[in-house]
């Protein structure tokens, strides 16, 4: 069984009302055992690096996530980052160039709400992110969203606001599927492998602020 790293930044994933608002307070063991599910995909450690509203994620939050991976990178076969999606995209970006040619896959991953709501999206993220982690040939730095895989180049911020019809993760190009019905993710939907070409240096990504959002492929 393959051994992953789950390290947590913060984002609305981790966040509770705090009475004036939403904030980031729920702890990276806390986030790991709010998906059980997890134990039967591999064996998972969880570590708080930061826990940060992503809209004041910075360069040096950058580099701290990155120096954490190279320390832990002998340890274990893969990394899960959570993070708030207003500035994800920018994040798995800047860890393309930051940590290239990973043979071991380093996934990101977010939600709409908190972990902790029944209506959240949280939960389903993150144990996608642990499939996608372990699965075969996986490497480098990607995001898993809503089912789908985008290369870390190729994220965006596709809305500042969640729960409008139609919301989700895309890309605006086809995908193959990397799995269906009852392969990598055991149920019926489609986990789809967005933007694997390598990318050149202008491959970047961008955000808009605002509340977190779904994030779509830039292709």
């Amino acid at each position: 069984m393959k051994k992953i790293l789950m390290i947590a930044t913060g984002g609305t994933i981790a966040s509770l009302d705090q009475g004036d608002g939403l904030s980031p307070a729920i702890t990276s063991a806390q986030l790991l055992s709010a998906v059980p599910e997890v134990s039967e995909i591999c064996e998972a450690e969880a570590m708080q690096l930061m826990n940060l509203d992503s809209t004041n994620m910075t360069p040096e939050g950058w580099l701290r996530i990155a120096e954490q991976i190279r320390r832990s990178y002998d340890d274990y076969d893969g990394f899960v980052v959570t993070h708030g999606t207003d500035t994800m995209a920018y994040t798995a970006a800047a860890l393309s160039y930051l940590i290239q040619k990973s043979p071991k896959p380093i996934v990101m991953t977010g939600s709409q709400k908190s972990i902790f709501l029944r209506d959240t999206d949280a939960r389903q993220n993150v144990q996608d992110s642990f499939r996608y982690a372990v699965f075969p040939g996986a490497q480098g730095v990607s995001l898993v969203f809503d089912g789908k895989v985008i290369l870390g180049t190729r994220a965006r911020k596709e809305r500042t606001k969640s729960g409008l019809p139609g919301d989700r993760c895309h890309s605006e190009r086809k995908g193959d599927p990397l799995s269906s019905g009852g392969g990598l993710l055991g149920r019926p939907r489609v986990l789809q492998l967005r933007g694997r070409e390598d990318p050149g240096p202008d491959a970047g990504s961008g955000t808009d602020s605002g509340g977190d959002a779904p994030l779509s492929s830039g292709l």
